[in-house]
């Protein structure tokens, strides 16, 4: 599958999430994000340089950027559950990702009230326990964000699964 039939075959099923995904439609169109997301940036960058009202190296992003955000935002979800579906893995796996974020903001909100991170009018001493809570939501932000790049970059199962057919075909050599 080459670069343009990955974006095309992303955006004809932008909101499909049965089915598999090769790895190339995977990281053709998320090759296809980040370029996307430079010309948006550059184009931000230019209106904003214009009205005087951006700072190249502020963290905000303009109108551009959130528009290319919303746009590839479902067949960015739905490409990622089809690679994984590749992989004889459930869609949800990803969905985890999503639970995590919401406890790893609630322990860093929780740790930073508890004080982990010392106190501002107090002695300074950070809070041990809470300083080892931030750390564990890091390390198992790390190892889930590891353990789906692995995901997305392992060969899909040959044959038929449990989500579909090979999209590579049968009898397709890996290495032609």
């Amino acid at each position: 599958m080459g670069f343009g039939e990955a974006i095309s075959t992303c955006f004809r099923k932008y909101v499909t999430f049965s089915g598999r995904a090769r790895r190339s439609e995977y990281w053709y169109f998320y090759l296809f994000t980040i370029l996307a997301g430079l010309v948006a940036g550059i184009l931000d960058a230019i209106v904003g340089g214009a009205a005087g009202t951006t700072n190249s190296f502020s963290n905000t992003s303009g109108p551009f950027a959130a528009i290319l955000n919303l746009v590839l935002l479902l067949p960015s979800i739905s490409v990622t559950v089809r690679r994984l579906h590749d992989t004889n893995h459930s869609g949800w796996l990803f969905g985890g990702f999503f639970i995590y974020i919401v406890v790893a903001i609630a322990g860093g909100v929780g740790a930073g009230m508890a004080g982990a991170f010392g106190s501002a009018g107090g002695s300074g001493t950070p809070n041990v326990p809470a300083l080892l809570l931030v750390g564990a939501l890091v390390l198992i932000g790390l190892a889930y964000a590891v353990y789906i790049f692995v995901l997305m970059v392992w060969n899909g199962d040959a044959g038929e699964n449990k989500y579909g057919a090979d999209p590579k075909g049968p009898n397709v050599e890996v290495f032609s």
